[in-house]
């Protein structure tokens, strides 16, 4: 025992003259960091202002104003000795008050803060104990965050950590300005209405900033927030879907937005909203919801598009009521209740299946899991039977869907796309009669076609064309759906019935064109200089193996794959006439009635010209008509309940084989450049090329003056003394009619009548006597009726008396300029 603790003073004394000896430390003193030395991502021009939906975290936001830095020297105690030590500055602590700008609208709730990619722990009361934070408390519009983590980056000996307050503005209309902001700017400010901003701050009465540990530079400060607009007023809380928010609420919050608030700002009034609501149900039930950030410019229609890529939905003006729409692309029908077309309503006019070579066997779709911490994660789906196929071969498609939010909704939006592009869906593109106006986009139906032994296929409508004015066809693309795809039969395929296209491509027998009228070409824009330049044209050919025809303008092809049913007249018609027959003709057949609705629409519209009034030559008339009656036996096709005169056009009388056009089962529309008399040629063309031009048909040649589009439309439903164009009156002569407003609301049934005239219209009267000499003219009128007083005539006629016989133009005027046509009617006086 002793020689132990010799040993032991024999250490200790070794270990004091080590002390005694050797140098002491020495410190370098850091220096602190000024306000300049301070880097953070600042509110630029170029930055965009972030909008969100469901329950995000905002990383990196951006900073509007930094300042009040206030730096406290951090010391440690140093041994310098054996039985000595001292204070030691170590480094700093900094405290600033900042504001940081979180995202454009108004917040529902502040979740959580992050720090450098983590979550801040927290507490949760008011007296929040080291390394917490209070729970948010709600202020109404703001948010108060109590921090008490200074030791979050290890403390004072390493990068210190965070303490102090913040106060996050939700981005209300109505929020306060942050007066301690206020007062350490030295300026009034404003409350930035609108936009959602935190400020970071010691405390309430406290003239310093908030502790960002003893860095100048700062770690990475995030919000975790959530917002569920519901402007569209869903109940029972749909608007919120586990944390996501619900689609439709945000499509809905995007369109009817005011612009500076990231919006279409589309009135309320113009939006279905009955349908947006019943989507929203719907996706609340299916728990599809969405968290988004946008943070990069981007046109509100096209985040839309984005939207309805994550939910397979469709968004269109709904034609019936003019109101925007939303619909889901699902598997809702039950197939023998879906509406079916085959050859007796249609005509397919493309269809193809992608190259097995072309299909996708494997699909991975990205998106943000919030579970794990808002990282990038991905799901796969494969096709094994599809991979088996390709000889073990895969092919990928990668989707990116980062509004999914949870694993659960990636997956089925990956499942779902590779049942589609795994297998080879049939495109489509189909002609139909009006039967297809039922048809929207997103619209299922049936197709049997057998040219292609397809019956039963159920299709979805993908797009719809707009349709013309004189063309009773409706085009519209479809895709095999692919909910359906194993209820698809193909019928054993007859003979092809092929017939070698290789022969004479049959002659055209008639054509025609016509300057298009206001109502055919109002979509198109008013081309350059205000020429008339829109033409209708129509055509028929001879019995063969023949494609359609080519209208051919200062050598500028425009191909038209039909051609124009057509017939002549049976008998001559005159201006009061109540029917119409013609024989059948080429494919007249087609032609078919229609309800009072679809009559009304102009689904029947036909074309006469070469009128016989000796006063106006080669008239032309526009004819709705809604009764067809065809038969077969006498070869003769019969319209009734007529509306006369229609569009810019007058009733006329035509003689007896003059060819009608029904130009609502098929016809077009050409642009010529220029003014003056325009050469239209045309061509038939088939699978091997087109009629030999120089023994085409002459032709047609169209006078391009005033532009047609822009005339006044003639007045409608004349009568002279309360009779529609008599053969005589009597007495005083009063002359009647009813107004046309060709830019307002009008129906073909009553040939355009309305209410009220176009803007800035007027009429004009001319009377010729019985020599068929002008006796009188009235202008300037604006009602619809005018009296040639009796007096007045006898006075004007030169003959002392009434005229036995009068002829009566009536004009419309507008701008200096008349209308196209003018009413004429001659009759005697008894």
């Amino acid at each position: 025992m002793v020689a132990f603790w010799v040993m032991v003073l024999i250490q200790i004394g070794l270990h004091l003259a080590y002390d005694l000896i050797r140098p002491k430390p020495e410190f370098d003193a850091p220096d602190s960091a000024g306000l300049s030395d301070f880097k953070f991502p600042t509110v630029g021009e170029g930055r965009v202002l972030p909008l969100v939906w469901g329950t995000v975290l905002l990383s990196g936001p951006m900073v509007s104003w930094y300042g009040n830095l206030h730096v406290t020297p951090a010391e440690e105690r140093i041994k310098t000795g054996i039985f000595s030590s001292e204070l030691r500055l170590v480094g700093y602590l900094y405290q600033l008050t900042l504001d940081l700008v979180l995202c454009s609208g108004e917040l529902d709730r502040i979740v959580r803060l992050w720090s450098d990619g983590e979550p801040v722990p927290m507490g949760g009361d008011h007296g929040a104990t080291e390394g917490q934070y209070v729970w948010p408390q709600d202020g109404g519009t703001w948010t108060w965050i109590n921090v008490r983590a200074k030791t979050l980056y290890g403390g004072v000996e390493e990068e210190g950590g965070l303490l102090g307050e913040i106060w996050v503005y939700h981005g209300q209309d109505d929020q306060a300005v942050d007066t301690h902001l206020e007062d350490k700017m030295g300026v009034d400010l404003p409350a930035w209405n609108g936009v959602a901003h935190a400020v970071f701050r010691w405390g309430i009465y406290s003239e310093r900033g908030f502790y960002f540990g003893t860095s100048a530079y700062c770690k990475d400060i995030g919000f975790e927030v959530q917002r569920f607009p519901n402007t569209l007023a869903l109940s029972g809380g749909d608007e919120d879907i586990d944390n996501d928010a619900n689609p439709a609420c945000m499509i809905y919050d995007l369109l009817t937005s005011s612009p500076a608030k990231n919006g279409l700002g589309i009135p309320v009034g113009e939006i279905d909203l009955d349908a947006f609501r019943t989507v929203g149900a719907t996706l609340a039930a299916e728990g599809l919801g969405l968290s988004m950030v946008l943070d990069k410019q981007a046109a509100a229609k096209d985040v839309v598009l984005d939207i309805l890529r994550h939910v397979d939905g469709i968004v269109y003006v709904e034609p019936s009521t003019g109101l925007l729409t939303i619909t889901l692309i699902r598997f809702d029908y039950t197939t023998e209740t879906l509406p079916v077309f085959d050859e007796t309503n249609c005509k397919v006019t493309s269809y193809s299946r992608a190259a097995l070579s072309a299909l996708k066997n494997q699909v991975r779709v990205q998106y943000c899991d919030r579970r794990h911490g808002y990282i990038n994660k991905t799901v796969i789906a494969q096709n094994q039977a599809a991979i088996e196929a390709a000889g073990g071969e895969i092919s990928t498609q990668d989707l990116s869907l980062r509004g999914f939010s949870t694993a659960e909704n990636a997956a089925k939006a990956c499942s779902k796309a590779l049942a589609g592009l795994s297998y080879p869906l049939a495109a489509l593109a189909i002609e139909a009669n009006r039967t297809a106006w039922v048809l929207r986009p997103g619209s299922v139906f049936v197709l049997n076609w057998p040219p292609l032994g397809i019956a039963g296929m159920v299709c979805r409508v993908t797009k719809i064309g707009k349709g013309e004015l004189i063309s009773g066809l409706i085009t519209f693309d479809a895709l095999e759906d692919q909910f359906a795809i194993d209820w698809t039969a193909y019928t054993p395929p007859d003979d092809s019935g092929w017939v070698d296209p290789v022969g004479p491509v049959p002659m055209l027998l008639d054509q025609e064109a016509v300057l298009a009228p206001y109502e055919a070409v109002k979509l198109t824009g008013l081309p350059e200089g205000g020429a008339q330049q829109a033409v209708v044209v129509a055509s028929r050919a001879d019995v063969g193996i023949s494609k359609g025809f080519n209208a051919i303008v200062d050598d500028e092809v425009t191909p038209f794959t039909w051609f124009t049913p057509s017939g002549l007249l049976s008998g001559a018609i005159t201006e009061s006439a109540t029917s119409i027959v013609a024989d059948l003709g080429t494919d007249a057949e087609l032609v078919e009635s229609q309800n009072v609705a679809n009559w009304d629409a102009g689904y029947n519209v036909a074309l006469l010209i070469g009128g016989t009034d000796p006063e106006q030559s080669n008239l032309e008339e526009f004819i709705a008509f809604k009764t067809v009656v065809v038969d077969e036996v006498a070869g003769t096709i019969t319209l009734s309940t007529l509306a006369r005169g229609c569009l810019d056009t007058a009733p006329t009388s035509f003689g007896d084989a003059t060819r009608i056009w029904f130009l609502s089962y098929a016809s077009g529309i050409v642009n010529v450049d220029g003014s003056g008399a325009t050469s239209i040629k045309f061509q038939p063309f088939n699978n091997i090329g087109g009629y030999d031009l120089d023994l085409c048909p002459s032709e047609s040649v169209t006078a391009l003056t005033t532009a047609r589009r822009e005339l006044v439309y003639c007045p409608t439903d004349a009568q002279f003394n309360a009779a529609s164009y008599p053969v005589s009156i009597s007495g005083e002569l009063t002359v009647s009619w009813e107004h046309r407003d060709r830019l307002g609301v009008w129906g073909y049934a009553h040939s355009g009548e309305t209410s009220a005239p176009e803007d800035g219209t007027s009429y004009t009267i001319k009377v010729y006597g019985e020599s068929d000499t002008l006796v009188h003219t009235e202008s300037a009128l604006t009602g619809t009726s005018w009296t040639y007083l009796e007096a007045d005539e006898i006075s004007e006629s030169g003959l002392g008396r009434l005229n036995n016989s009068l002829r009566v133009e009536i004009f419309t005027l507008r701008g200096g300029v008349y209308s196209l046509r003018k009413i004429v009617w001659a009759f005697d006086r008894v």
